[in-house]
């Protein structure tokens, strides 16, 4: 995906893992607020964003989750995408835009013979194409890029 530069200053957070990083690579003319947490998963980064949104000055949170998620013992898919629908729901109510992102598969990857998370990664990200769908946010599939 390429962006063009923004005629206005705009401020772009990454809210989620440690896979939030990559917003330290936007160009020069975005204002980047890197919000990530190394192996957090969501329904632990919604009660985060609700400590960090009544100060956020962004104009777009980016959101990505679902990586520690599908390894962790207590995971279900429901309670992700609660979790992270939730998270998107919060950032349009505080007035700012969301961009929904489904993480990449975990390396290495093999699509003939995907691992247990690479397969719940997959179902999340349909999944969260829903829960973007159904917001009005863009989504993008990293998993299906990858």
């Amino acid at each position: 995906m390429v962006l063009a530069p923004p005629a206005l200053a705009v401020t772009v957070a990454g809210f989620g893992d440690s896979l939030t990083e990559y917003l330290t690579q936007l160009p020069s003319e975005y204002d980047t607020v890197n919000l990530h947490m190394n192996g957090e998963v969501s329904w632990d980064g919604l009660t985060r964003l609700e400590g960090v949104l009544p100060t956020l000055d962004a104009d777009v949170v980016v959101v990505m989750y679902g990586t520690n998620d599908v390894r962790d013992l207590s995971y279900t898919q429901q309670i992700s995408v609660d979790s992270i629908g939730a998270m998107i729901d919060d950032i349009l109510g505080a007035g700012m835009s969301a961009i929904l992102m489904a993480p990449p598969p975990l390396l290495p990857y093999d699509p003939a013979s995907p691992g247990e998370s690479d397969v719940r990664l997959e179902s999340l990200a349909a999944a969260l194409q829903v829960v973007a769908s159904d917001r009005g946010v863009p989504f993008v599939d990293l998993f299906d890029v990858f």
